[in-house]
């Protein structure tokens, strides 16, 4: 029935056919009587109009390579032909053909000349048969007289020789296969000029058969009820499609795209080696690493290049974006959604699309109108994994496909290896059948003894059973993790501690050297009524306090001046030992001296004077009696936080006393010191107890809550029982409002305890 001009352009438009000079054709037609609905008659039609040109329809139209070459008054001029190259067993007789190839001139290797070779001028090939024959040129087989092998000779036809096109694109196809250096691209071994002046090249002869003869030959055996043999199995076909996978991955790691990956253009070996063949189609895009094609001309050339909106390819493996004729969008991609339509026909052994003609093709390929994979026996079924591989790989958008044909062929070969695939995830229950499957013996035995109703129940207890224990196991590795953490924290701490005492041992003893042996000298300038010409360190505060003996006050302060740089290296030592090697503040706050004289010292300067004479302070009183100590925590007025002195008294060898020193440490600054070391990640708050089990200080996240108020007792009455019997380990609380395990440790030297509380939820929640 005859068919408005809209719906034609509406059928012929989305494959690149369409302009004024096609809808006056159409329109011409319709006034002569009208169009049916065969579009091969259409076809012809259009080109008997000029409109397309040098339309060829072979018994196999689908398997055609379509190439729209060039645009013609605003249409498009098509030039379909079929170029497969026919299965070895359809070829020729060898036969030979005086006809040769005219090169440049080579050396021989058989007789004429006196080393053996051929007279110079002498052809390099000679022609012994075809092999085959196509729309754009024909392959023979020919002989390469100096080294004495069998080579296939592509020859660029009469026809096309007269399109420049054609040439450039013959050219192109040779070019770039050459650059192809991989196992499986056959292998160019030299441009040449036939004896018709026509552009012609040898390459490597593949003694063998397609990929096409091979699926035909695998539905023979089934045609027959025969099972197929090795060689034609699906595991063997799945191996050489990964090959020619491999190759494309190759290619495309170059910037080269085929363009038209179909059965016909992949060739097997006789000993099982695969080719990707016939890379006429191929474009070059451009990549950062243009070295990888060592020609430079060849990867920016547009010689021969069909214009963007051209379908070119193979109708029955086309991606939709060629179907549609989006050249400007085929990549990577589009050989994928290729590779995906040839491993649908290597698996079902039935074409991709089944259509009456090649414009319904076009439009299934345009839509990915592919029919659910079922092989052509009905005792084949399809596994569901080869099914979601194939149908991700063809997907209608470019970007939802593998994001290589690497990972392509990745799922590929995890199907092979048993395991799950990419584009297919097993659910829960499909993992545990395939850990079952690893432990065939451990199955077999359990099938043995039980039903299938009760294998189902013991597969899930003992899976059940299985996350139980990985939980418990879990379990115990976090919590002896974080034990171990804190036991280890706990000791480092300890030996600081013990090495600060050390230090202010030393730094005591050398003040009093100093002090006892310092001659009198002009004062140095300090707070209070000495006066005094000598300058006092940045940093340093010397306080005289009312009715202080000056004389003696003019002394030592100028004998410390003179040992100021011993008594800051020594200082310095003392802060380092809770440095761990890295940079920052040490918890180490400040230093003070205070001498029976009546002089104070400080380094460095932080809280300024003091307003009452320092000798009544409660730490200055217990040095003398008590020797090196700890004393009570105490509020810092200025900084806020909990400071806690570390005392000695400052005499000679002969027990002669001038006074007491003391190092004020911040609590705060040694658990940030602990915390930076990453021991206690897992820990959502972190105490410093006293021996009473009372808050010295507490490090807490923000989601865990406020910090107790300092020497406050700690909320868990279980912890501070266990701290006064000395005791470490854990235990495990409801104190902070959810389930939550408390570590902790002992720090002996001032019967500390080192805490830290994480909640179970994050100590055991899995990565």
């Amino acid at each position: 029935m005859p068919r408005d001009l809209a719906a034609l352009r509406a059928r012929l438009t989305p494959f690149g056919f369409g302009g004024v000079d096609l809808d006056a054709a159409l329109t011409r037609h319709l006034a002569e009587g009208g169009l049916d609905d065969d579009d091969d008659a259409l076809l012809a039609y259009l080109r008997d109009h000029e409109l397309i040109d040098d339309v060829a329809f072979a018994a196999a139209a689908p398997y055609a390579t379509v190439v729209v070459v060039e645009r013609v008054g605003g249409g498009r001029a098509a030039d379909i032909a079929t170029v497969d190259m026919p299965a070895p067993s359809r070829r020729e007789a060898p036969t030979v053909i005086d006809a040769r190839l005219a090169g440049t001139p080579a050396p021989s290797v058989s007789g004429g000349s006196p080393d053996g070779g051929t007279a110079a001028g002498a052809p390099r090939y000679v022609v012994v048969g075809t092999a085959g024959k196509g729309g754009m040129g024909t392959v023979r087989v020919a002989r390469d007289v100096a080294l004495l092998r069998k080579v296939a000779l592509k020859e660029l036809g009469s026809v096309a020789a007269g399109q420049a096109s054609s040439r450039a694109r013959f050219v192109r196809e040779v070019q770039v296969t050459a650059q192809l250096d991989h196992p499986n691209i056959v292998p160019v071994y030299g441009l040449e000029v036939a004896s018709d002046g026509q552009p012609a090249y040898a390459m490597k002869l593949v003694e063998g058969q397609t990929f096409a003869q091979l699926i035909a030959d695998t539905r023979a055996f089934y045609d027959r009820d025969e099972t197929p043999d090795e060689a034609h199995s699906l595991a063997t076909r799945l191996d050489h499609f990964l090959k020619a996978c491999d190759a494309l991955a190759y290619a495309h790691d170059k910037g080269v795209i085929h363009r038209d990956l179909k059965p016909a253009n992949l060739m097997l070996g006789a000993h099982r080696e695969v080719y990707v063949m016939d890379w006429g189609l191929c474009r070059v895009r451009a990549r950062p690493d243009a070295a990888s094609l060592p020609d430079a001309a060849l990867a920016t050339s547009n010689t021969g290049e069909t214009q963007q909106g051209a379908i070119m390819g193979t109708p029955q493996y086309m991606s939709p974006e060629q179907a549609q004729g989006r050249q400007s969008e085929l990549g990577a991609p589009s050989d994928q959604c290729a590779l995906g339509l040839v491993l649908y026909e290597l698996i079902t052994l039935s074409a991709p699309y089944q259509a009456d003609s090649l414009l319904d093709t076009l439009r299934k390929a345009s839509q990915v109108d592919l029919p659910a994979p079922r092989h052509v026996s009905p005792r084949e079924p399809i596994a569901p994994e080869l099914s979601a591989i194939i149908a991700r790989a063809t997907r209608l958008d470019p970007a939802a496909r593998y994001a290589s044909v690497t990972d392509f062929a990745d799922d590929i070969r995890r199907y092979l290896r048993g395991e799950a695939v990419l584009a297919r995830p097993d659910t829960r229950w499909q993992r545990v059948l395939r850990q079952m499957a690893r432990r065939r013996q451990a199955v077999a035995m359990t099938v043995l003894g039980l039903a299938a109703l009760g294998l189902a129940v013991i597969a899930g207890l003992l899976w059940r059973h299985e996350r139980a224990l990985e939980t418990r196991e879990l379990r115990e590795q976090r919590l002896h993790a974080l034990v171990s953490d804190v036991g280890a924290e706990g000791d480092l701490l300890q030996r600081q501690l013990l090495e600060v005492e050390g230090e202010i041992e030393a730094l005591a003893a050398v003040t009093a050297q100093v002090v006892a042996h310092g001659t009198a000298q002009p004062a140095t300038k300090v707070q209070g009524p000495t006066p005094g010409p000598a300058p006092i360190p940045r940093g340093v505060v010397l306080e005289a306090t009312p009715g202080a003996d000056t004389a003696r006050v003019a002394q030592i302060s100028h004998a410390l001046m003179e040992g100021e740089a011993l008594r800051e290296t020594l200082f310095d030592r003392a802060r380092h030992a809770w440095h761990r090697g890295k940079e920052g503040d040490s918890p180490i706050a400040e230093l003070r001296m205070i001498f029976d004289a009546g002089l104070e010292y400080r380094y460095p300067v932080r809280n300024g004077m003091s307003s009452a004479d320092p000798r009544q302070e409660e730490w200055y009183k217990n040095a003398a009696s008590a020797g090196t100590r700890w004393g009570e925590p105490v509020h810092d007025s200025h900084g806020g936080r909990a400071l806690v002195p570390l005392t000695a008294p400052i005499e000679t060898l002969g027990g002669h006393g001038h006074g007491a020193m003391a190092l004020l440490v911040s609590l705060d600054g040694v658990l940030e010191d602990l915390a930076e070391a990453h021991a206690l990640d897992r820990a959502s708050a972190a105490y410093l107890l006293d021996a009473k089990g009372r808050v010295l200080t507490a490090r807490v996240s923000t989601e865990s809550g406020k910090s107790p108020p300092l020497l406050s007792p700690f909320p868990e009455p279980a912890l501070a029982a266990a701290v006064a019997k000395g005791d470490a380990g854990f235990l495990r609380t409801q104190a902070f409002g959810e389930p939550a395990v408390i570590v902790f440790d002992r720090i002996h030297p001032l019967d500390w305890t080192l805490v830290a509380v994480a909640s179970e939820a994050r100590l055991y929640e899995r990565p």
